[in-house]
């Protein structure tokens, strides 16, 4: 779709004109303080990073008799180490001559001796460093996304056709992540399926290994839709409320009725006196350019599953000692090549001089590329690192 440019009516003289560009927003609709609340972006300095798992079990001390000799305790200590290597990420927008005259006709149809209109066309032709950057991040969080979901990052670009691996779910708890749902039992047979159930029992499992319950159930917007409208759903808050309920699954007041059975799941106490679950949605769409010419959209939360979220402290040793991380993993962002390259010109480099000056993080700039054109550029080096692989869950519930 193409974003919408409405223009001044050129039979009217010093007319003010209007650029709409809500399309583009539009597809920014998720919630970036959630991702942020779930996984922090940072940035490191090394090439490679090192993800070490530490498993450590002490045992209460033994019960000993009179004179009696005190047994050595073994502590179950396991360790094991991974070198995460970035994922490289990158964008460029080409400017030649012809997109430069359509950006000056469009500035001149706009009627503009404004210089404010004049930037807001440019910027609408053009792409902003700031906002190059932005589509770094917004792939970064497609690809955490993945991991989120299902504590796997299997995604090959369709234009570049380079892949991106990672499978930390092999190192999980096989009981955090159920086998997919069929049948009957799938969240979409209105009659038959349990979501409710699915999920006592799903988190009876999280329990047992955790012990404590995730503070978030997160699924796609669709998938909710498919819990309320279910019969055993219904019945569950009939019989909560002693009412009837006509149509649960009727999407025009769905935010009311999710509400609503977050409040009765939240009324009795699981185990501990711990809440249930907060049952909430998230959802986001990406622009992902499948070849030369064609955009597709991609929605980048699942539509066939939920996950859990627990962002209760977590144990972690950084390089400025031990300490409490209350988010689920982090996205880092490495060094990369072109931060030192920039600005080099053609004088002789020294590769060691290179080395010296690279930047971690996002990185964009400009550059000639030829008499009657410049590129405008944007690279990242990238990977999503989960923390306690055991405090993630899912399952597929709609084939």
């Amino acid at each position: 779709m193409v974003t919408p440019v409405y223009l001044a009516d050129n039979f009217k003289e010093d007319v003010d004109s209007i650029i709409e560009t809500t399309y583009r927003f539009l597809l920014n609709n998720g919630d970036e303080d959630w991702i942020q609340s779930v996984y922090a972006m940072r940035e490191v300095n090394s090439w490679e990073y090192i993800h070490s798992i530490l498993k450590r079990v002490v045992p209460i001390a033994h019960i000993i008799g009179t004179d009696g000799e005190i047994p050595n305790a073994r502590i179950q200590l396991d360790f094991m180490n991974f070198v995460q290597r970035y994922s490289k990420l990158g964008t460029m927008h080409l400017w030649d001559e012809t997109r430069l005259m359509a950006m000056g006709r469009a500035i001149r149809d706009a009627s503009g001796d404004g210089q404010a209109m004049a930037n807001a066309i440019s910027e609408f032709f053009m792409a902003p460093q700031g906002e190059m950057i932005e589509k770094l991040m917004d792939t970064a969080r497609y690809l955490t996304l993945q991991q989120l979901f299902t504590l796997q990052v299997d995604y090959t670009d369709p234009r570049t056709e380079a892949k991106v691996e990672l499978d930390f779910q092999s190192l999980a708890n096989t009981t955090l992540w159920p086998a997919a749902l069929t049948g009957a039992a799938l969240w979409d047979q209105r009659a038959t399926a349990d979501g409710l159930t699915n999920l006592d029992d799903h988190l009876e499992l999280y329990y047992r290994v955790n012990r404590r319950y995730p503070q978030e159930i997160t699924m796609h917007y669709s998938l909710l839709m498919h819990l309320l409208n279910q019969e055993s759903t219904e019945n569950f808050i009939s019989e909560s409320l002693d009412v009837s309920v006509v149509n649960l699954g009727n999407s025009n007041r769905s935010g009311q009725r999710l509400a609503l059975l977050n409040n009765i799941l939240q009324q009795a106490p699981m185990r501990n006196g711990q809440m249930y679950p907060m049952i909430r949605t998230y959802e986001r769409v990406f622009p992902i350019q499948t070849n030369a010419t064609d955009i597709e959209l991609v929605e980048g939360v699942p539509l066939d599953r939920y996950c859990f979220v627990d962002r209760q402290p977590r144990r972690v040793i950084t390089e400025n000692g031990m300490g409490n991380e209350q988010i689920m993993g982090i996205g880092l962002w490495g060094p990369n090549i072109e931060s030192a390259l920039n600005g080099a010109g053609n004088s002789e480099l020294d590769p060691l001089q290179v080395l010296n000056n690279v930047q971690s993080g996002p990185f964009a700039w400009t550059e000639l590329v030829s008499s009657s054109s410049f590129a405008s550029n944007a690279v990242g080096n990238y990977v999503p690192i989960p923390f306690d692989v055991d405090s993630y869950g899912g399952r597929k519930v709609i084939a």
